[in-house]
């Protein structure tokens, strides 16, 4: 089924708000781990980056 390119758009950003309040919660409770997730992420970006362009196609 085709979604509405709108609908898209409303899903990404609801996703991306999602996880930035469970980011910022996660600061809150814990910073030491949150750091250690910031650091993880920077640190397999180029990975996830290649993974995506490649599932787009």
């Amino acid at each position: 089924m085709n979604q509405n390119p709108f609908f898209k758009l409303l899903k990404v950003v609801a996703t991306i708000a999602a996880a930035a309040l469970a980011y910022t919660a996660l600061c809150i409770a814990s910073p030491e781990l949150a750091v250690g997730l910031f650091a993880l992420a920077v640190i397999t970006a180029p990975w996830w980056y290649g993974a995506v362009r490649r599932g787009g196609r």
